[in-house]
């Protein structure tokens, strides 16, 4: 029983870690598909989520809001910096077929803090991913732009 009484807590300390570690893994996963399927659809010049005022802003949000859970996309005491999809033509100008497109995700998640009175410490979830342009954008419905912070 004394034995026990030492191991648990040592043992209840590396399940959360391992759980919490496991989380954060799962939304990097995220993040990181959420920049390739941006980059995919990005390149062949398709929207498929509903078009949204500014038009600019539409296709980005449409990616942040596939994020897997609705804590990476709204933010919560763990993501403590929602996730944010910016799309972009990094060669500026008129982007034409072959030139690349770029998106960019991005959110910030809080490790359990253990000893840390100052809180949970930050890490930074990034993803990207880039890819030629198979179709020129439509410029009347560009797909460049952030999702709302």
């Amino acid at each position: 029983m004394v034995e026990f009484a030492l191991v648990l807590p040592l043992l209840a300390v590396l399940l959360m870690g391992m759980l919490d570690f496991g989380r954060a893994l799962n939304y990097w996963n995220d993040v990181n598909q959420i920049a390739a399927d941006g980059a995919r659809y990005a390149a062949v010049s398709e929207n498929p989520g509903p078009t949204a005022t500014p038009p600019t802003a539409g296709f980005a949000d449409w990616l942040a809001k596939q994020a897997e859970t609705g804590e990476l996309y709204n933010g919560s005491e763990s993501v403590v910096d929602k996730l944010q999809v910016c799309v972009s033509y990094p060669n500026g100008g008129t982007p034409k077929v072959g030139d690349p497109v770029k998106v960019v995700a991005r959110a910030e998640y809080g490790l359990i803090p253990i000893v840390d009175e100052d809180g949970p410490t930050v890490v930074t979830l990034n993803g990207e991913a880039t890819m030629r342009l198979e179709v020129a954008p439509d410029p009347a419905s560009p797909l460049s732009g952030c999702s709302a912070p």
